[in-house]
């Protein structure tokens, strides 16, 4: 399972596409749903989560993610004005970052590169 932590939908409906057929779910904010980060927690806890792509106004740090689920892996999507964020992110433990927007090649790279 793939999770997408990210405030637009259209970007994480899209990265789902992209992925391959790789079934996913998104963690984002809207009036309807709780909380992504503690809804992300409940996910690492209760499902077998590969990668967690995630936009860093969210959290910088994978490092309590990464406890609740030790084989996860981290990867920051930066946009224009987040590099030095994702810089952090990188040196927090994150094991990748791709800038926005996101292409096809680049997902697709990133999650063969970090699901093996």
């Amino acid at each position: 399972m793939i999770a997408i932590v990210c405030r637009s939908s259209y970007l994480a409906s899209t990265m789902s596409a992209m992925l391959c057929g790789e079934r996913s779910m998104w963690f984002g904010t809207d009036d309807t749903m709780p909380d992504p980060r503690r809804r992300l927690s409940d996910a690492l806890v209760k499902n077998r989560v590969s990668v967690v792509f995630y936009e860093p106004s969210f959290f910088v740090d994978p490092a309590p993610y990464r406890t609740m689920s030790p084989s996860t892996r981290f990867v920051v999507l930066a946009g224009p004005g987040e590099e030095s964020s994702g810089r952090d992110a990188l040196a927090f433990g994150a094991a990748a970052m791709l800038a926005k927007p996101v292409d096809t090649g680049a997902v697709n790279g990133v999650f063969q590169l970090v699901s093996v």
